[in-house]
């Protein structure tokens, strides 16, 4: 489709919309509320099928009347409402789209809802026009007043440019849902607007109860080659798994599965298969699945027929639930059956195409769900895809098991357009920095409070705003629905970052505003989060991301975690001879910061002073909480020291001026050990260890005996240094490594600033092993009272909420 033509269906169908939204109004009896549904296509797939069943099921019990779009004429669903109304819109989606337009927006009126079933089709893929037109029929929608939802969809890594920019034209008021973390990453970076994660409809349909006689034969058949000791495996083969990716013909797709099957059947006289075909459409570019089935069952030799059983009647998708849960495994071509046998608990396998089942094994913590086509159409690859699934079945249902409650939950999102109400009190906690891996302070740091936050009975969401990076499968599964991942775009312009860069050449002044690094576009996706879970309590993390406060209402409790100083950063680096690095503002923007929250919190002590000096807020300190050992740890059979950090500058500077000034005039049977991603930045010299790679600080820790902070600069608290002392490390910090922690300084902490200081406290803990462990030992019970004294803030800090106060 040409664009000028593209621009002038989209505007005829807003303008037809607004018109009749103008002229008539809202054409709606009084009564029950009415939601039309779209399905994905017309009738024959049972993956579609189970959809509508699920949303039809869901309409029943809001008391809905239905309405469902029909694309061929006279189209029925099975178990259809029998009061279900049917708009045949074949022209709006054919060649009479114009002409169709007045009646559509007509009829739409008539509608409160409309549930699109986006499934695999809003990408255009398949076609690129009818999704075209499919999200101008939303637009028609939403522009008349309708409540708009999209429920669980994929979307695959090259979108139609035509149907991409028909999507990023919907009104905000539209919801989208993804159904798969893949998916849900895509949708949000090419279209810059919230997007919820969800799981497929499909995971919510029920098995059939009752069966039929020819269903209940088919069940009596599996029954009695289970009751004979055979292992008993459902199998579908789907003709589009290949065309749309390896474009096999259809003769070499039958005769590698026979080839297979038969395999299979002379190395394994305990294996029976069950047919299940999940797509009865037939086109002339394509067969359907029951067609496959029966071609490749009339290859089988004679001999291995009796343990292959094909149904002679048409299925259905609820009586194709509960096949799933008699049979011992799955393989299958289409991924709708795979669903299905993950929602009963039945490992299962597909063929992968289009990018879908990649998202769908995230969920379940199963990267050999997807078998590639290429693959499959190896010789024997269809065979050791099945036999690999027979063999690992019992762990795969484990780790199905263990993930279903959570994708149950993910499922339900599909319908919630607000959060169900809870008795807990709900904190959003907003972050640049991700939480997995936690692999530095700062994420340690936030990981902590949320899980502190937890403890104390509050329901805990996290929205990672994704200036830095993370491991987003990790923080699905730790987070679940409660991970909300919104793009970032560094909102600065070019012409904005050379006017600053200009600026500081000429006056030396680098300071950036304190919404300098704030993405304004952000503000959608907390609004759409607001709206949806109406949080008590929001904590933002970083003072230069505070203008997410201005989202919030007063009656949210807007909690700062400040992590460190932003004054003047560039000026305290310039004075070491660094390169300016990270965000530095002056006292007064990063005031304004605090001023928009309710209470702000500062990491150490001097900080909080400081804090308080320049704010009305109130400040509290609320420490880094670290894992504490129950006693001393046994010492390693040698003397060594330890530096665990990132690649931040302080951690570069300080291991730099160790190694250059101190650790050379270190004497005695002494090894160092530098750990963490700092090891990578940093010219190690020879003799010295490194473990670039952490992934458990408990195997640095556990091969030192002191632990070493050298840090020259730096705000906040290094959490390095009160890390160390809960693992029952003797200390020695420089003053500025020990900032925050000055109770400890001369008890569990042993303090020295220049090389020459340094070189003699490490020296002193060396010669006196007694020295060195009472020193351990003080550092271990300074720890366990800071962790106290820690909880006890936050907890104060979280009872100023209004709804923590309403249930005292």
């Amino acid at each position: 489709m040409t664009t000028w033509r593209r621009d002038f269906q989209a505007r005829a169908a807003v303008g037809t919309a607004r018109a009749t939204r103008a002229l008539r109004g809202r054409q709606r009896d009084e009564g029950p509320l009415r939601t039309l549904l779209l399905p994905p296509s017309h009738t024959g797939s049972l993956g579609d099928e189970a959809m509508m069943s699920v949303c039809t099921d869901e309409l029943a019990r809001q008391r809905h009347l239905v309405g469902i779009v029909d694309f061929v004429e006279g189209d029925r669903w099975p178990n259809e409402p029998p009061e279900t109304e049917h708009l045949d819109l074949s022209g709006f989606f054919g060649s009479s789209y114009l002409r169709s337009l007045p009646g559509v927006a007509a009829t739409l009126r008539q509608y409160d809802q409309l549930w699109c079933l986006g499934a695999d089709v809003l990408d255009g893929h398949y076609s690129p026009v009818v999704a075209f037109r499919r999200v101008n029929l939303l637009r028609i929608a939403a522009e008349l007043g309708l409540e708009v939802s999209v429920l669980g969809f994929s979307f695959n890594a090259e979108p139609s440019p035509l149907v991409l920019s028909a999507l990023r034209d919907l009104p905000s008021s539209v919801r989208l849902c993804a159904r798969d973390p893949i998916s849900h990453a895509r949708l949000t970076q090419n279209l810059g607007r919230p997007v919820e994660l969800v799981a497929d409809l499909a995971f919510g349909l029920e098995p059939e109860g009752a069966e039929n006689d020819d269903e209940a034969a088919l069940l009596g058949w599996i029954a009695a080659r289970r009751a004979d000791g055979h292992i008993v495996l459902g199998f579908n083969a789907s003709h589009r798994a290949f065309k749309s990716t390896v474009g096999a013909d259809i003769d070499d797709i039958v005769a590698a599965y026979a080839s297979a099957l038969t395999g299979i059947f002379r190395e394994r006289e305990d294996v029976s298969i069950v047919a299940i075909p999940h797509d009865y459409r037939e086109t002339p570019q394509e067969m359907s699945d029951d067609n496959l089935l029966a071609a490749i069952a009339d290859r089988l030799e004679p001999q291995d027929r009796a343990r292959f059983a094909r149904p002679s009647f048409r299925l259905q998708a609820r009586f194709v639930s509960r096949l799933t849960t008699q049979v011992d495994a799955v393989f299958s071509g289409r991924m709708h059956l795979v669903i299905a046998a993950l929602r009963n608990g039945t490992p299962a396998a597909t063929i992968a195409y289009q990018g879908k089942v990649v998202g769908l094994s995230q969920y379940f913590d199963l990267p050999e769900l997807g078998v590639p086509p290429s693959v499959a159409l190896d010789p024997g690859g269809i065979r050791r895809a099945i036999e690999a699934l027979i063999e690992h079945r019992d762990d795969l249902a484990a780790r199905i098991a263990r993930a279903q409650p959570a994708v149950a939950a993910m499922q339900a999102r599909n319908f919630s357009t607000r959060y169900p109400t809870s008795v807990a009190p709900r904190l959003l906690v907003i972050t640049p920095e991700a939480t997995h891996p936690t692999n530095k302070g700062n994420r340690a740091r936030i990981a902590d409070l949320c899980e502190r936050a937890g403890g104390l009975g509050w329901e805990v969401h996290l929205a990672h705003i994704e200036q830095t990076r993370g491991d987003r499968e990790a923080m699905l599964e730790h987070w679940g629905a409660a991970y909300h991942p919104i793009p970032y775009h560094y909102p600065p312009s070019l012409q904005a970052r050379a006017a600053r860069r200009l600026r500081g050449a000429l006056t030396s002044d680098y300071e950036l505003a304190i919404d300098d690094w704030y993405d304004e576009e952000v503000d959608t996706y907390l609004e759409a989060l607001q709206q949806k879970y109406a949080f008590d309590a929001v904590m933002v993390e970083y003072a230069h991301q505070s203008r997410a406060f201005e989202v919030f209402g007063p009656d949210v409790l807007k909690i700062l975690d400040t992590h460190d100083s932003l004054a003047h950063r560039f000026a305290r680096q310039r004075k070491l001879g660094l390169r300016r690095t990270g965000f530095s503002t002056t006292p007064e923007e990063e005031a304004i910061a605090f001023s928009r929250a309710d209470v702000v919190l500062a990491i150490q002590d001097l900080e909080r002073e400081e804090f308080q000096s320049r704010s009305e807020r109130e400040v509290v300190t609320v420490g880094h909480r670290v894992f504490v050992l129950d006693h001393l740890p046994r010492e390693p059979r040698e003397n060594r020291l330890l530096f665990l950090g990132s690649r931040n500058q302080a951690n570069v500077d300080g291991i730099q001026f160790f190694l250059e000034e101190v650790w050379p005039h270190v004497s005695g049977d002494v090894k160092l050990l530098v750990a963490g991603p700092v090891c990578d930045v940093v010219d190690i010299p020879p003799g010295v260890q490194t473990m670039p790679v952490v992934d458990d600080v408990a195997a640095a820790y556990d091969q030192a005996n002191i632990a070493i902070v050298p840090n020259r600069f730096g705000t906040g608290l290094k959490i390095k240094a009160i890390e160390a002392m809960g693992r029952g490390m003797a200390t020695v910090s420089t003053h500025i490594g020990a900032e925050g922690l000055e109770e400890a300084h001369g008890n569990g902490l042993v303090i020295g600033d220049t090389a020459d200081e340094l070189v003699r406290a490490i020296q002193a803990l060396l010669r006196d092993n007694s020295e060195r462990r009472a020193v351990a030992n003080r550092a271990l019970e300074f720890a366990r009272a800071w962790n106290a004294g820690s909880e006890r803030a936050f907890a104060a800090v979280l009872a100023k909420s209004g709804a923590v106060q309403a249930a005292d």
